[in-house]
């Protein structure tokens, strides 16, 4: 006969033999120390006139994110990579602003001979940005969503 009890940090499924209840193991789906033990019968439960603990909005609130992003956006919002999506807007925001620079820079000398040359280049750079920028967060979506997958099939 094996008993059945849950990791209290992952809430894995744990199959072992009662006579080790008590024991601390590491768990085999998250690898952190668990103790194993025999869940009691559940008693019936007795209808109390209680005022429940949490309200209903913060319940559908954690129903809500329960399920993971549901959005784009959402998802960015939880993502494991927010520090590299500030750099990278960042990076792609002074570059703008460096590229404005340049532009007011040649109007303001009037471009001379190579001045067609020069607005041309800044706005190839500026294209580059925009679209590494793109590259960058779209690579940065799907590396969340198999770290999403990967946690919800544990």
């Amino acid at each position: 006969m094996t008993a059945k009890c849950s990791c209290q940090h992952c809430n894995g499924h744990i199959e072992f033999d009662p006579d080790q209840a008590g024991q601390t193991i590491a768990c085999p789906h998250c690898g952190l120390e668990t103790a194993l033990f025999v869940p009691s019968t559940p008693a019936r439960a007795v209808p109390s006139k209680q005022t429940p603990i949490i309200d209903e909005a913060s319940l559908a609130n954690f129903e809500r994110l329960s399920k993971g992003p549901t959005s784009r956006k959402e998802l960015r919002n939880q993502t494991a990579y927010s520090n590299e999506r500030t750099i990278v807007n960042w990076a792609c925001g002074l570059t703008t602003v460096a590229a404005a620079y340049c532009v007011v820079g040649l109007i303001a000398t009037g471009g001379g001979e190579n001045g067609a040359l020069a607005f041309f280049s800044i706005m190839a750079c500026l294209l580059i940005a925009w679209i590494g920028r793109g590259v960058a967060h779209a690579v940065f979506d799907i590396a969340d969503c198999a770290l999403a997958r990967h946690r919800n099939s544990g």
